[in-house]
């Protein structure tokens, strides 16, 4: 599992952990589990959601993640990993 090697990277030092990738890593455990250790980033889907969303579905996304993300802090909105080349800057722009 994913989510298993943020253990040791938390040993490591760490303090922050970005990109939580959707459909890979499961965000409310990742949060449930080590929420009090470390701050994530991430989380807005940068393949799917930012290139083909409509800014309702963008919107509804990122306040699904802010919902589930900010309770105890250490939460920091941002695209999956990236934003890319299809990604419309006006989609872009719905997480704000």
């Amino acid at each position: 599992m994913a989510t298993s090697i943020l253990g040791h990277l938390i040993a490591a030092g760490i303090d922050l952990y970005h990109p939580i990738e959707s459909g890979i890593m499961e965000f409310n455990l990742c949060k449930q589990r080590y929420g009090d250790k470390i701050a994530f980033m991430g989380n807005v889907n940068c393949r799917t959601t930012l290139v083909t969303g409509t800014a309702k579905q963008i919107k509804r996304e990122v306040r699904r993640y802010i919902k589930s993300g900010a309770p105890g802090r250490g939460y920091v909105l941002a695209s999956s990993n990236s934003l890319t080349l299809g990604c419309p800057f006006r989609e872009y722009l719905c997480q704000g």
